[in-house]
């Protein structure tokens, strides 16, 4: 075993060890020590692709539906209409009904276009959104690789120059506000040098 950096409350080296080997090591002597507040940081959740469909393509898929169930009816009566006259002369124009079809096929396709276009837009900000998240998320690793704690004081530290040179140790912290402390020092770390 490494030696490891004193403590930066009690300057002692004996309790002091990494964050991964106690959250992974359960043959570790630290018995009350709550070792799912030294978890890694959870992975990004990688969002939905865009396949929802918008709210103008449902209305137009609602307005096609509306249109080929109201040319079908048309149909329909136009065909009883001839039946029961007897005259076919009489009959509705079923002409009429074949309009309705053709409008509903084009609602159907311009909300089909729109689902399209929208999908594609979404897909590619969601693109964009993961892959910042798997970046930061790596920072965050990197960050809790480097974590120390000590089992005397109770807390978790990084010492100094491990995260980025001439990033000073950072004091000693609770482990409730440890995994808030790996996010903040991953931005910190990412911060140009001034």
């Amino acid at each position: 075993m490494t030696a490891q950096p004193p403590c930066p409350q009690c300057s002692g080296t004996e309790g002091v060890r990494m964050a991964r080997q106690l959250h992974e090591d359960r043959s570790e002597p630290a018995a009350d020590l709550r070792r799912e507040l030294l978890a890694p940081p959870p992975a990004p959740f990688e969002g939905a692709d865009g396949r929802e469909w918008s709210i103008a393509s449902r209305v137009l898929f609602g307005i096609g539906g509306f249109t080929v169930f109201g040319a079908l009816m048309r149909m329909v009566n136009a065909a009883n209409s001839a039946n029961m006259a007897g005259d076919p002369s009489l009959a509705p124009d079923p002409y009429q009904s074949y309009v309705g079809l053709a409008v509903a096929v084009v609602l159907f396709a311009v909300a089909a276009a729109l689902r399209c276009v929208r999908s594609s837009r979404d897909n590619a900000a969601q693109a964009r959104h993961n892959a910042v998240n798997r970046q930061a998320w790596a920072g965050r690793m990197q960050v809790w690789e480097q974590a120390r704690v000590c089992l005397t004081c109770r807390g978790a530290f990084f010492p100094e120059g491990v995260l980025r040179a001439g990033l000073g140790a950072s004091p000693l912290i609770a482990l409730d506000q440890f995994p808030l402390m790996v996010v903040t020092m991953a931005e910190r770390v990412r911060e140009p040098v001034s």
